[in-house]
């Protein structure tokens, strides 16, 4: 899945990151730009665990709910019944160019390193 990152500016100053995906995917575009911007630390100590502990793990943010197992990942939105599938590898990629696009992505490098 490819992805690139979006500036928003707003009339006050004030710019939100987007994330567009292609394919297209909502889903997963409205859980990276609240869920991971809000609790990105949490979502990826949840991985780690669903990975070190080859279990399931669940994420329940504001508006999607993540369920996190070694191999996939599925997102769910709390709004309507949109989900996603993606495998870990691929979610937890993701994450970490959101963070990083951020700049915020230091405090996170020792989280559920792919490398």
């Amino acid at each position: 899945m490819n992805f690139t990152f979006k500036k928003l500016v707003f009339k006050s100053g004030k710019e939100q990151l987007l994330i567009e995906f292609s394919p297209k995917s909502d889903i997963l575009s409205s859980f990276v730009e609240g869920e991971v911007l809000s609790f990105g630390k949490e979502i990826l100590s949840l991985v780690e665990e669903a990975i070190q502990k080859e279990s399931t793990t669940s994420f329940a943010g504001n508006s999607c709910i993540a369920k996190i197992d070694k191999e996939y990942v599925r997102i769910e939105s709390q709004m309507n019944e949109s989900f996603c599938i993606l495998k870990t590898e691929e979610f937890t990629q993701i994450i970490h160019a959101y963070l990083k696009e951020l700049g915020i992505s230091n405090s996170f490098d020792n989280i559920v390193s792919l490398n």
